[in-house]
């Protein structure tokens, strides 16, 4: 025998816990549920990405692809803000610049610096102190900057520095002399200074006793009292173009055996210097441009060079004559002469 129980509509809601039963559809059309819209609006939001931060090695080489002309006070503060790899820079170009004493402080932070280029940056005179406290700086420009005898007072605490370039400044021997202590100092521009040389005491024997091995004095008076410490350096490379050079200066050169580069135009010498010239057999560029009193006594005891590579005679008193006959004794060398080049 087949038996149906009937339960009542309360009964089944009260079994589904329900306090009543959901609409049904009406023609094929369902009311929207109130609950079922607030669920569909709710997940219907899209969270809101948070801004990560970039990271230290993001900054730095968003900063290494800056031209050095575009970079503001702003961009040194941030790269000198991030809390790590500062120590991993090594090489800093900041010419051209315009810098505050905020950003100058700046620089104190980065540690591993070795190279600092602040060529022609625009920054008040003080404002180097930060740097003097870099423990590896090597390599300093401050050409074409307003750094002047007081600043020389910060850099003499650079005593790693190996390479340092005061070209175009308005520094002079007063303040040169402060470079006592660069024993490590082995390359010095100073072109277009106001000096006349004595600070070289302050970094030859009697002072620093550095390794110097290239100064450029040209447009100085280093001629007039300056060549008479040169021999005290090892030097390879001696530029002093435009320096009042004469015969005199030039007997400073005794012991100075090893140029390899000598740039001596716009100068006084005469034939009386080749001996001097000479005393270097490593010699390989030499420029006597516009040394007037230069004749062709000094090109025949030239052919004694056999390193010669390079000769500039433009606007000397040597003949074209002399300087082919050199040419033939020194083949591998070019030779320039009344806009001739053999």
């Amino acid at each position: 025998m087949k038996c149906t129980t009937l339960l009542s509509l309360g009964t089944i809601l009260a079994i589904f816990g329900c306090e009543k039963l959901p609409e049904l559809p009406i023609n094929g059309k369902s009311e929207p549920i109130a609950e079922t819209e607030q669920v569909s609006d709710s997940a219907a939001k899209i969270p809101e990405t948070p801004v990560v931060p970039p990271t230290p090695e993001q900054v730095i080489a968003a900063f290494q692809t800056m031209k050095t002309t575009d970079v503001a006070e702003s961009d040194i503060l941030e790269l000198a803000s991030i809390e790590s790899g500062l120590d991993q820079i090594e090489e800093l170009d900041l010419k051209g610049s315009r810098l505050t004493p905020a950003s100058m402080a700046a620089l104190a932070k980065f540690t591993g610096l070795k190279k600092l280029d602040l060529s022609s940056a625009a920054f008040g005179g003080g404002n180097l102190q930060a740097i003097s406290t870099l423990p590896a700086l090597e390599w300093l420009d401050l050409s074409r900057t307003s750094t002047n005898n007081l600043n020389m007072q910060s850099v003499a605490k650079i005593k790693g520095l190996k390479v340092l370039s005061l070209a175009q400044t308005v520094v002079n021997d007063e303040g040169l002399g402060l470079l006592t202590e660069l024993s490590a100092l082995e390359e010095l521009n100073v072109s277009g200074t106001e000096t006349v040389g004595l600070y070289l005491a302050a970094l030859g024997k009697d002072g620093a006793k550095a390794p110097l091995k290239i100064l450029n004095a040209s447009h100085t008076r280093v001629g007039t009292q300056g060549f008479r410490f040169v021999n005290q350096f090892p030097l390879v490379q001696l530029h002093v173009s435009k320096a009042m050079v004469t015969d005199l200066s030039m007997e400073g050169l005794r012991g100075c055996t090893e140029l390899t580069d000598f740039t001596l135009s716009q100068n006084r010498i005469t034939d009386k210097s080749a001996k001097w010239i000479l005393i270097s057999k490593a010699l390989q560029n030499l420029d006597l441009t516009r040394n007037t009193a230069i004749t062709d006594n000094t090109l025949k005891r030239l052919a004694t060079l056999r390193d010669l590579s390079q000769l500039n005679l433009t606007k000397t008193s040597c003949s074209v004559k002399a300087a082919k006959d050199l040419k033939k004794r020194l083949p591998n060398c070019t030779v320039r002469i009344a806009e001739q080049t053999l």
